[in-house]
């Protein structure tokens, strides 16, 4: 049996709504049985969390005028933001690249660096070459569970950050929500340490990414140590299942 014709089960679902990405109104259905990589918009292809995240989005800047991002992208006020996105794959790209004040980087191991561009150059969130306070808006995308050091990250985050600014962003989590995060590799000396059999996610490049952390609801005491007013923000669909998805939002007050 080969892998086209074996499949987990899972649940069928399907509910109505608009993309908050695309601002299309449409069915979107469960194909498979990750929940966050499903209900894919049959427009801008966009998953459920990069919906999910597109929404909260568009409900902190959107001033209540707007329901999609597609929308919010023509709006004078949004245009002079400064954004920025680590990654270079995702739905988001082909609206907010559109903006003036979007930045956007990749990661490169330390033998590949010379594959970053003018456009597209190499950045760790460990240690960001950005000013302090120069972004109104970071948008991560299930990126944070791949860094070595994410404290570290967080908190360069919020250094980039202006007073009020957002970080956004998305994670492997979805209710219920352990209460712990679970380390699945040893950092603390100069070589990886693994605590749990490997784990691995596609990269968005063709490769793959270390999985270091599988975090919990503690995610957000970390944010807020760091400086950040957190919390989630979940999904208001007719769905129960797809409403188990999580979106994480942190603030910098000062």
């Amino acid at each position: 049996m080969n892998a086209h014709t074996h499949r987990v089960p899972f649940e069928a679902d399907t509910y109505w709504g608009e993309c908050a990405l695309c601002g299309i109104e449409q069915s979107f259905v469960r194909d498979q049985i990750a929940i966050r990589e499903s209900y894919r918009c049959s427009n801008c292809k966009a998953l459920l969390r990069e919906r999910e995240q597109a929404r909260a989005l568009v409900r902190f800047f959107g001033r209540g005028k707007y329901t999609s991002v597609a929308a919010l992208c023509k709006d004078r006020t949004f245009n002079e933001l400064s954004i920025y996105e680590p990654g270079t794959s995702g739905a988001f790209r082909q609206y907010l690249r559109t903006l003036p004040g979007y930045r956007q980087s990749a990661f490169y191991a330390e033998g590949e660096r010379h594959k970053g561009t003018d456009e597209v150059p190499h950045e760790t969130l460990e240690a960001l070459t950005f000013d302090a306070e120069q972004f109104d808006l970071v948008m991560s995308s299930d990126i944070l569970e791949h860094v070595r050091r994410p404290q570290a990250a967080l908190r360069e985050v919020y250094r980039v950050l202006r007073p009020g600014g957002v970080h956004l962003l998305t994670l492997p989590l979805q209710e219920p929500v352990p209460e712990k995060t679970i380390w699945r590799v040893d950092v603390s000396g100069t070589k990886d340490e693994f605590l749990l059999p490997p784990r691995y996610h596609g990269d968005g490049r063709g490769g793959r990414s270390l999985v270091y952390a599988d975090f919990g609801r503690d995610l957000l005491e970390t944010l807020e140590a760091v400086g950040y007013v957190s919390g989630f923000i979940r999904p208001d669909t007719s769905s129960v299942i797809a409403n188990r998805i999580v979106t994480v939002i942190a603030i910098r007050v000062c």
